[in-house]
């Protein structure tokens, strides 16, 4: 009975450790030398990595079901996993257990990216601001400039661009201070895609 029991949650547990660690390991990676490698080996696993996610969130694991998903966010947005990759991370929100403030605003920034992805702008401005709250109170400046750029985005596809012009030049104004070059060339397409229209 109980030692069966405990037996089964120790193979879950092991097998949402060792995808967690194989997601914290692929992130980076999709912004690497390889994304279509890790691309193809996340995929090859998406069904293994959802069931992770799943049990978490029905185990008191939520944290780590958390940074799976987490992790696995430009994943789904690369292969178009949208509605998965929203629903779950509702369902970690939602859930009973607490995760990290920082690891919540990557949830909600990417239910926005999803969002948006879907041609649903008002709920991609939505859970982008709500992102930009969490990562205002905590001081993540990169993910800040994330959020304001997500909803420069959504807003410009709302029609308001003089508010997605704003946006654009704050989160710019942001990159430039912290040097994220990277980010300062995604702010800057951004404002340069809104004055050619």
């Amino acid at each position: 009975g109980i030692e069966k029991l405990s037996d089964t949650n120790g193979m879950f547990l092991r097998h949402l450790n060792y995808y967690l660690e194989l997601s914290e390991k692929a992130e980076p990676e999709l912004n690497g030398n390889d994304p279509k490698l890790w691309l193809d080996i996340l995929e090859a696993d998406h069904s293994n990595f959802i069931s992770a996610i799943d049990w978490s969130t029905n185990n008191e694991n939520t944290e780590k079901g958390a940074l799976v998903a987490a992790a696995l966010g430009g994943f789904w947005s690369t292969k178009g996993h949208y509605s998965t990759g929203i629903r779950l991370n509702e369902n970690i929100i939602q859930s009973p257990g607490a995760i990290d403030k920082s690891v919540k605003g990557k949830l909600l920034s990417s239910i926005g990216v999803f969002k948006f992805s879907q041609g649903d702008y008002e709920q991609a401005k939505k859970y982008s601001k709500e992102s930009l709250a969490i990562r205002r109170e905590i001081g993540d400046n990169s993910g800040i400039a994330v959020s304001i750029e997500n909803l420069g985005k959504a807003t410009a596809l709302l029609g308001d661009i003089e508010q997605a012009k704003e946006y654009y030049e704050e989160s710019l104004d942001i990159r430039k201070e912290i040097g994220d070059k990277s980010g300062i060339a995604d702010s800057m397409h951004s404002l340069g895609t809104l004055s050619a229209n």
